[in-house]
């Protein structure tokens, strides 16, 4: 293997990992992003607020 096939492998490895943690990071945020509209319509109907 030449030191051009081996960039290549280390330039595909460091974008899938990137790509990785970006699916990762983009789960989190929407389950955070769900979380936090349930807490909100808890909140509403335990005050007896109708969320609209």
């Amino acid at each position: 293997m030449d030191t051009n096939h081996w960039i290549l492998e280390v330039y595909r490895a460091i974008i899938d990992a990137l790509q990785g943690i970006a699916w990762m990071l983009l789960a989190f945020f929407i389950f955070a992003l769900l979380a936090y509209v349930i807490v909100r319509i808890f909140e509403a109907k335990r005050e007896g607020v109708s969320v609209k």
